[in-house]
């Protein structure tokens, strides 16, 4: 992106204040949740992204606006990630990216796989519009 600061800012209203309440994704196999739960291929999975957004054990500060936490994505600044800002591609139910982790860390490969994602992925970090 050539405007990474006006997308962060974008990408952090959108975290804090989602348009979406509720967001369905179809499970594409069959797939063991922590806790022991199975979840069979071709269910429904209902997540909240406000709910999603504001999980203490995902975020740094869930509360806090800061978009300063996605410019290692959107940026591809690795050094920035590992020195403390913790952004990383991580998986969550719906197949969201989630720049950090409380405990800064993350639940994606390091080949950027969807290992382990309900969904199909979400990748803000490789789209752009091009124009």
């Amino acid at each position: 992106s050539q405007l990474p600061c006006v997308t962060a800012v974008v990408l952090e209203a959108l975290r804090l204040y989602s348009p979406a309440y509720m967001v369905g994704r179809c499970a594409c196999k069959d797939i063991d949740l922590v806790g022991g739960y199975h979840l069979p291929a071709s269910s429904t999975v209902l997540v909240s992204p406000y709910l999603l957004h504001r999980e203490p054990s995902r975020w740094k500060q869930p509360s806090m606006f800061k978009p300063e936490r996605w410019l290692p994505l959107l940026t591809g600044n690795q050094q920035q990630q590992q020195e403390g800002s913790s952004v990383t591609t991580a998986t969550t139910p719906a197949g969201a990216a989630t720049p950090d982790h409380a405990d800064g860390s993350s639940s994606s490969s390091s080949n950027g796989s969807s290992q382990g994602r309900v969904g199909c992925p979400v990748d803000h970090a490789s789209s752009s519009s091009g124009g």
